[in-house]
């Protein structure tokens, strides 16, 4: 009993509740209801006495010569009965903690508009709109699109464990130098064989955070422009250039965590025009992106 209490930490919790309930006192009436299979059960109703005692009538049967059975007071009510009721009165309650005592994010309900999507497996979380779409067939580790705009979306990628180690999120390098090789990599990812195109980068910012879990995270935001020109037949590059029109214009918003030593990257997409009025939402997705250990 000593450990389970301990487990739970109620001691003081009991204490306080002894010590409630000797100085609220209620007596309890019991009448008899109705009988099943020979036994009796009660019922009580309470009401504040106006006198300084206490008494708890548990519930069972008559004794045999049909007087009430015995009230309990807290010097005869056994440590069992009382962790029991304790654990009865705070089991809804009660709240995982993590491995820092701060309180689990998955039993907090997401805030109107939103769903949680939640890996157990690899170890992650975050907040979508809930007017977003899951897609099943990107390859990313998930992936949701704005069923109502086709240039919003965002995806979660999990590096392999068994390719290289991340002991923490500073072994990338500062927020600046992992924003630059972000935006060096997303101009290979969109570069096109067109004639006549050309796409910049340019990152706007890039932070180190410490998100409400206690870890650190780096958000990264990047800004691609694609040009590209209408004179298809153009042969030289003065012709190409007079000729260039915005494609477009998209804003990448990238969060990153370690856990596990593995490297997990939230990004999300969104149009530059449409960053502006959205901004507010988008970068609620993002804060909310936390990565956790995971329990083998």
């Amino acid at each position: 009993e000593d450990r389970l209490l301990s487990f739970f930490g109620l001691p003081s919790l009991i204490n306080m509740t002894t010590h409630a309930m000797s100085i609220c006192p209620v007596t309890h009436r019991t009448h008899r209801t109705h009988r099943t299979r020979g036994h009796h059960r009660w019922r009580s109703t309470a009401k504040v006495s106006t006198h300084h005692e206490l008494s708890l009538v548990a519930a069972g049967s008559l004794r045999e010569d049909g007087s009430n059975p015995p009230a309990y007071t807290p010097s005869t009510l056994s440590r069992t009965q009382l962790l029991r009721s304790v654990v009865a009165l705070t089991s809804l309650t009660l709240t995982s903690t993590l491995a820092g005592g701060k309180p689990a994010l998955a039993f907090s309900p997401p805030p109107p508009g939103y769903q949680r999507h939640e890996d157990k497996l690899d170890g992650y979380t975050f907040l979508y709109p809930d007017s977003w779409s899951p897609v099943t067939s990107s390859g990313n580790d998930c992936f949701y699109r704005n069923s109502f705009n086709a240039e919003e979306n965002l995806f979660v990628d999990v590096t392999s464990p068994s390719s290289s180690k991340y002991p923490s999120i500073d072994s990338l390098g500062s927020p600046a130098e992992v924003a630059e090789r972000l935006r060096r990599e997303y101009l290979d990812e969109f570069l096109s064989t067109r004639i006549g195109v050309r796409r910049e980068g340019k990152v706007v910012d890039a932070v180190r955070r410490e998100g409400e879990d206690g870890k650190a995270y780096y958000d990264v935001r990047v800004r691609i422009v694609s040009y590209a020109s209408t004179s298809q037949l153009a042969v030289t590059f003065k012709e190409v250039e007079e000729n260039m029109v915005k494609e477009f214009e998209r804003e990448y918003l990238t969060t990153l965590g370690v856990a596990n030593e593995r490297l997990y990257s939230l990004r999300i997409q969104t149009s530059s025009a449409k960053y502006a009025s959205d901004a507010e939402r988008l970068d609620a997705i993002r804060t909310s992106f936390r990565v956790k250990e995971v329990v083998a």
